[in-house]
């Protein structure tokens, strides 16, 4: 459907929701992607060269893959040659409101986690409530509402940033003001979708073989080309408000876990999530490994278990005693600074507790990942943590980098880079600027594909029949750490 075409749509919005689907289906059916995940990348040893004194040398690994230089890119990540036409992310967008369109393609996930509509304006944050409501209501706290709290925040702090820009013609996130202030009259907006599950991530965003929909998730697959991930709500939720809220909180991690108390060991805990029908999931080779190594070893480097095995993996039949059993979990999760190390790994998708870890007074191994969020390239090993091979050849001899006595000087220089990483991208402050980046960079992408796009999408906002359709409501919720225990 071209532009002129959109009083087309429209039109269909007035009519029975039976009439939407049929209108739907004349135009071709939804097509969900069957891409598989992609393959992990390859990586190759290289001399130790971080300059620091070690007794047991850790191993330093260098990206082979052509990927590597997509990672260092960052996010969000599109072809600026493709831009992002409006008129199939609206066609889209009715869709899903009429419960006719989705990229998903697992019915669980599709029956709780629907693509929702969002719209900037100079007002503030709306959401559909048509498609908000399918969500799965147990998620809506947990996952939607920090979110839409920092979408929020960002949303004061631009009007901050405009407000400061008319007296001096300067502004931080240029697009966006000109979208909200300047084009279609002054009374600008634009609209994105958020899928808010754990699974997408890349290839998944083709829609009726014809259109790349730009969907904000929760991670991304590290070689994607397409991929605007968001800000998640494990992120807002372990984040401090401030950079000053987390000095004082780390000031309490080391009383409570003072350095020479810690254990000489590194920890993982967690439950076997991520794909295991060849038995080969990351996790699970993680915990077989040092099960089966820990006899051989002359002295115990880990504590490492899996809590609990999900029943979707009844049917796999594992023989928990290949992996020392089931274990119990460490609670809270900060007592995990009893130990000098603590590794983290991905789970069904990307590791959620990342950005957590990096702001305790442990060093974080981290086991090279498939997915990240989008702070990721913000990030450096051997300077912020330190590196594990995907597969894990490395595992032992990093390990025993970092619990070596004589290497202490140098790990506590990386736990206090990291937290000072942590002070300056996990408070909610920097959070919502990330949001504005984010932002800036897709509706860059809205003009490049059409500088126009924003008397379209005024058009088919001002119908008197969106408003009914989508049910539009303002966001108010404000972010409340007290909200966010258990």
């Amino acid at each position: 459907m071209r532009q002129g075409q959109l009083s087309t749509l429209l039109l269909a919005l007035t009519v029975p929701l039976l009439v939407i689907q049929i209108w739907v289906s004349l135009h071709g059916p939804p097509v969900s992607s069957s891409s598989s995940p992609p393959s992990p990348l390859s990586w190759t040893h290289t001399p130790h060269a971080n300059g620091l004194a070690t007794k047991s040398a850790p191993i330093i690994t260098t990206r082979t893959s052509s990927d590597a230089a997509a990672v260092r890119t960052g996010f969000p990540r599109w072809p600026a040659t493709e831009g992002i036409p409006l008129q199939p992310l609206w066609e889209f967008a009715a869709g899903v409101a009429a419960g006719t369109a989705t990229t998903i393609r697992w019915p669980k996930q599709r029956s709780r986690f629907p693509e929702i509509l969002y719209a900037v304006d100079a007002a503030g944050v709306w959401v559909s409530q048509t498609i908000r409501d399918r969500s799965w209501k147990k998620m809506i706290p947990y996952r939607l509402a920090p979110t839409e709290g920092i979408f929020r925040l960002a949303w004061k702090r631009l009007q901050n940033d405009a407000t400061a820009a008319s007296t001096d013609n300067s502004s931080k996130w240029p697009t966006l003001r000109r979208t909200l202030h300047t084009d279609a009259g002054g009374g600008g907006s634009f609209p994105f979708l958020v899928w808010y599950g754990d699974y997408k991530s890349c290839n998944y965003q083709n829609w009726q073989g014809r259109y790349s929909i730009p969907l904000f998730t929760t991670c991304a697959a590290v070689n994607c080309t397409h991929a605007f991930p968001l800000p998640t709500y494990k992120s807002i939720r372990d984040s401090q408000p401030t950079p000053e809220d987390w000095t004082v909180q780390m000031q309490n991690y080391a009383q409570t876990y003072p350095w020479e108390s810690k254990l000489p060991r590194v920890v993982w805990r967690g439950s076997l999530s991520g794909p295991n029908s060849d038995y080969q999931s990351d996790r699970w080779r993680l915990v077989k490994l040092v099960h089966e190594r820990r006899a051989s070893l002359e002295e115990d480097l880990f504590d490492i278990g899996l809590t609990s095995i999900p029943s979707r993996h009844d049917h796999l039949q594992l023989n928990v005693s290949q992996v020392g059993g089931l274990v119990s979990p460490v609670k809270p999760m900060e007592a995990f600074q009893r130990y000098i190390g603590i590794l983290d790994i991905d789970g069904n998708s990307w590791s959620s507790r990342f950005g957590a870890l990096l702001c305790y007074n442990s060093v974080v191994l981290k086991v090279e990942p498939a997915y990240v969020d989008y702070f990721h390239p913000t990030l450096q090993p051997w300077k912020h943590y330190v590196p594990v091979q995907r597969d894990l050849s490395d595992l032992e001899q990093q390990a025993a980098f970092c619990t070596d006595a004589d290497n202490q000087a140098a790990v506590r220089q990386i736990v206090a880079t990291a937290n000072d990483w942590c002070r300056q991208h996990m408070a909610w402050t920097s959070i919502a600027e990330s949001v504005l980046d984010i932002w800036e960079a897709y509706v860059k992408l809205l003009y490049a594909a059409d500088d126009n796009w924003t008397e379209e999408w005024k058009k088919a906002r001002s119908s008197s029949n969106f408003t009914s359709f989508f049910r539009l409501t303002k966001i108010h919720h404000k972010l409340d750490k007290a909200s966010f225990q258990g």
